[in-house]
């Protein structure tokens, strides 16, 4: 065999085993507080969002709420569907299914509206305020996935100012009318029969946080214990507009808010990573191992990591 013809099936062996390894892997994207009708770098985002699912085939993407600014949708036929969605995440690379979550201000108008929507829309999957679905990847490996409407632990959202409640009354009734104590047995009892080789929570408000908006000390008093006893692997979410990867207690954290309006951000003891830029994650888990990045809207990436279940 000559140098060049080594050379050439070194490349080509190297190139299939590539190959071989996405296939086995199950790759998502997450992707939080985006719907502003393409403005503060949505569409952009989207676009090169689109070429990176071109080339690395995602099964679904996760959103981590604020799907639709300021108050959410009011209807299946309200025109922020189409505005918001429709029109921005166009490339065929993302004709994938969308599993939602609420953020809070999905719940302005009508919250039930976004679950309605499942049924009119063929990407949308939003069964419920709260659900879970289980996926598996090539090579066998099965991921249990929680998706948690995080909105009614938050007792500031049950007691607005007036001013407030201008905007969001419809919102405050709702989520007073939800509670969270059912929601909290259900994950418990989720993540507790669960078999999974993986287990992935995502929601919209953080944990923790060095944002804005920093963690939910609800959050921390009510779900960090359960993310904590039952090993799971990530809870992703956004809220604060921005990207972070924080880490405590084997519970890897990551926030993905940064669909199109941006927030300063900044770190706390648990960071490990932060940037104020627009942005998604995208997540491969394979068996023995879970790959995520951050890529930004320049098409860099600008952070990864590598977990261990």
């Amino acid at each position: 065999m000559t140098k060049r013809c080594f050379i050439t099936a070194v490349f080509l062996f190297f190139a299939l085993s590539s190959v071989f390894a996405q296939k086995d892997a199950l790759h998502f994207i997450a992707i939080g507080d985006w719907g502003r009708e393409g403005k503060h770098l949505q569409r952009e985002t989207a676009d090169v969002m689109a070429k990176y699912a071109e080339e690395n085939p995602v099964k679904f993407i996760a959103t981590t709420g604020d799907n639709f600014y300021e108050t959410g949708i009011k209807t299946v036929d309200d025109p922020l569907v189409k505005l918001s969605f429709e029109d921005i995440y166009t490339a065929n690379s993302l004709q994938v299914p969308w599993y939602a979550t609420l953020g809070n201000h999905d719940y302005g108008d009508n919250a039930q509206a976004q679950i309605d929507l499942t049924k009119v829309n063929n990407r949308w999957k939003m069964p419920s305020r709260y659900y879970s679905i289980e996926e598996e990847s090539g090579d066998g490996t099965k991921i249990q996935f929680l998706f948690i409407d995080t909105n009614p632990f938050l007792i500031k959202y049950q007691k607005m100012n007036e001013k407030e409640k201008e905007l969001f009354q419809k919102s405050v009734d709702d989520i007073n009318s939800q509670g969270w104590e059912q929601q909290l047995k259900w994950i418990e009892s989720s993540l507790k029969n669960c078999d999974a080789d993986w287990k992935v929570v995502i929601g919209h408000h953080p944990v923790l946080s060095g944002g804005k908006h920093k963690g939910a000390k609800e959050l921390q008093e009510h779900l960090k214990p359960l993310l904590e006893k039952y090993g799971v692997n990530m809870y992703i979410c956004g809220h604060d507009h921005d990207i972070q990867y924080l880490k405590e207690n084997n519970v890897n954290y990551f926030v993905s808010g940064a669909g199109s309006e941006l927030y300063e951000t900044g770190s706390i003891e648990q960071s490990v990573f932060y940037q104020s830029i627009n942005a998604f994650l995208s997540v491969k888990i394979y068996r023995d191992r879970a790959l995520l990045k951050f890529i930004n809207v320049n098409g860099e990436t600008a952070f990864e990591t590598e977990l261990k279940p």
